[in-house]
């Protein structure tokens, strides 16, 4: 069983749209999160390996911030399977926000900028990005499309506030901030 199903009953979990999670989940609470079918943003802790697990279990998510990501970011090309989370990454066509993930990306670097030229891409719907910009991380960007909505070039996001993981949904903001992996 699950830690965050022990606070958070089923019936209130698939119809939440937002939670914002503090602390870590352990690898169980990966399937009742997947539960949650009309989750639309989220904040979740998540280590590096299981990104791929999150992203391919809430295909409908318009905004996702990973606030533990101990590698960086998934651009690192030593890291295993790190391609397999991009890919499941492009798989969220409905997705405007993007945070946590990319917070070491420097995207004036060319590996930087061809990673957000991919995703800006292969998500049409995407708009903004957290990562590095000369820098300064973590940066918000805003994502400049041509008419055809191909990816163009991006500017600093003016208004950070307005799209900061902060102030995403604010229900169950930290519920689960005192759940931790069941010691035996």
């Amino acid at each position: 069983m699950s830690p965050l199903s022990q606070i958070l009953p089923v019936d209130i979990a698939r119809n939440l749209q937002h939670i914002s999670v503090v602390g870590q989940l352990n690898r169980t609470s990966l399937p009742y999160i997947a539960e949650m079918g009309s989750l639309r943003s989220c904040v979740l802790p998540l280590t590096g390996t299981r990104l791929m697990e999150i992203f391919e279990a809430l295909p409908l998510l318009e905004r996702i911030c990973i606030t533990i990501v101990p590698t960086g970011d998934i651009l690192q090309k030593d890291r295993k399977g790190s391609e397999a989370d991009i890919k499941a990454l492009l798989g969220l066509k409905h997705l405007t926000h993007l945070a946590g993930v990319l917070t070491r990306t420097e995207v004036t670097e060319h590996a930087g900028q061809t990673l957000l030229t991919r995703l800006a891409n292969g998500i049409p719907t995407l708009k903004y990005v957290e990562l590095t910009y000369r820098g300064r991380s973590p940066t918000w960007v805003t994502i400049i499309r041509t008419n055809d909505l191909r990816y163009d070039n991006f500017e600093i996001t003016q208004k950070e506030y307005e799209v900061d993981h902060r102030y995403w949904g604010n229900f169950y903001w930290g519920i689960n901030r005192y759940v931790k992996e069941p010691k035996y």
